[in-house]
């Protein structure tokens, strides 16, 4: 992946430096890369960040159509095609032809 790739280059050019505050991180990143154009560092701030946990919180994520338990950690395939609304379709097993349906709602 390209973002792995990055994150070496950044972690090599960082090693032997002394980083002491946040800007210095941001200079050290974006002269990491010596061609054009070179990393773009883009500062966040607390507005940009989101927290959807009250949202999860109200939906159910632990029983399927049939009111039986979900088994996230046997899961094998997850499919949400985005036409169907809240509808999530599991696999437990790859050679399955069947899905496990749930809805959030």
């Amino acid at each position: 992946m390209e973002a792995d790739s990055i994150h070496g280059n950044i972690e090599r050019a960082t090693q032997l430096k002394d980083l002491y505050d946040f800007q210095d991180w941001v200079d050290a990143i974006t002269e990491t890369k010596e061609q054009l154009p070179k990393y773009k560092v883009k500062l966040l701030s607390q507005k940009s960040i989101f927290s959807f946990k009250d949202l999860v919180k109200m939906q159910n994520w632990d029983l399927d159509l049939n009111r039986q338990s979900m088994t996230w950690k046997k899961a094998k395939e997850i499919l949400n095609n985005g036409q169907e609304g809240n509808i999530v379709r599991v696999k437990y097993d790859c050679s399955s032809a069947s899905y496990v349906t749930m809805s959030t709602n």
